[in-house]
């Protein structure tokens, strides 16, 4: 285990090492849910191994790029709802900014407004699921 002080500036380096500890844990016991595996010596039961003597090299990265793509797109690569809406707000200004910059040659339609429902319904999603810590 890494000693870290609770004030980040005084060992930043401990406080990294104990961060990239932590996700890479996590990340390795919600892989090992997601794939049904018990133990680390276990086989994947959710998800079909492609065979190593069999299969071909084409076959082995369409597995990585499917598969283990899922996994990563699902618990690495999370976007936030909150993030997500940020983000469609800015698509809508900059399509606004467009929009407005044409007016000048002929009418457009105005772009819907956010409403204050879907400002209610900023609040994060990890979509990470519940682990069982042994």
């Amino acid at each position: 285990m890494v000693n870290v002080y609770s004030d980040v500036k005084k060992n930043y380096k401990s406080a990294e090492l104990l961060m990239l500890s932590a996700t890479k844990a996590y990340l390795c016991c919600a892989f090992m849910q997601w794939t049904g595996m018990e133990s680390l010596n276990g086989v994947p039961v959710n998800i079909k191994l492609p065979h190593p003597e069999t299969s071909t090299e084409n076959e082995r990265e369409d597995f990585l790029k499917s598969t283990i793509g899922r996994f990563v797109e699902e618990y690495v690569l999370v976007e936030c709802n909150v993030e997500q809406a940020w983000r469609e707000q800015q698509e809508q200004r900059r399509q606004q900014r467009c929009h407005a910059d044409n007016a000048d040659s002929q009418p457009t339609a105005q772009a819907p407004s956010t409403s204050s429902s879907s400002a209610a319904s900023l609040h994060f999603r990890l979509g990470m699921p519940k682990l069982k810590i042994s």
